[in-house]
């Protein structure tokens, strides 16, 4: 178990007294993961912008909102994207971990290929996990060549 799902499960563990076993505890758990994830890359990418580009942006007279909107959230926009991509892979991975707390999707196929020694579900709940995760990294990557052409370009 890797040391995302290992943390995830903890997080349940504190909720599950106030939440119970419910819809409710795997949204915080979730939620929370993919808002560090993506503060972190927001954060990222806006650092990542060229000190050179926003005192240009200064110098020709920008407001502090046009900066932001016209400078440095262009420039930052493919870090940005990145986070997105890896917040929407890790949440299809970890959703996987809800079945522990009775909450289904295809987890719940992989814990039961567990608990009965019968593989074909276990392989057939990660196969179709890996396979999701795959085709919607694979959108977001469309996604990403659309909105920020010149970041491929410059790759």
């Amino acid at each position: 178990m890797s040391r995302r799902s290992t943390g995830l499960l903890a997080l349940f563990a504190l909720l599950v007294p106030f939440t119970g076993l419910s819809l409710l505890t795997a949204e915080i758990g979730l939620v929370s993961y993919t808002l560090l994830i993506l503060t972190r890359n927001i954060v990222g990418g806006l650092r990542s912008v060229p000190a050179d580009a926003r005192e240009a942006a200064v110098g020709m007279g920008y407001t502090p909102g046009q900066l932001l909107w016209l400078v440095e959230l262009p420039l930052a926009l493919p870090i940005i994207l990145a986070g997105v991509r890896v917040a929407t892979v890790t949440t299809i991975g970890l959703v996987t971990v809800t079945a522990l707390i009775g909450q289904g999707g295809l987890g719940q196929l992989i814990l039961q290929g567990i608990q009965r020694f019968f593989y074909t579900p276990l392989i057939v709940g990660a196969a179709l996990s890996i396979l999701l995760a795959i085709a919607v990294d694979g959108l977001l990557v469309a996604l990403e060549r659309m909105v920020a052409p010149w970041a491929v370009a410059r790759r």
